[in-house]
């Protein structure tokens, strides 16, 4: 767990790096890359689908 809450969302980026056909399962993976950041990773199948991704969490409230 990231300890964010999903409200606190300030920014999103990632690139799409490979179509996705429906049915195919999605696998994501996070890790904590700064003070109040994320990156993360999508998958299916093993091969990238977005690639680069980043959020970025702040005070919403």
């Amino acid at each position: 767990t990231l300890g964010a809450h999903p409200a606190d969302l300030a920014e999103l980026d990632g690139r799409f790096a490979a179509p996705v056909l429906p049915g195919e399962v999605l696998d994501l993976a996070a890790w904590q890359d700064a003070p109040g950041g994320a990156a993360f990773e999508v998958t299916a199948a093993g091969r990238p689908v977005l690639s680069g991704g980043r959020a970025r969490f702040g005070r919403s409230h």
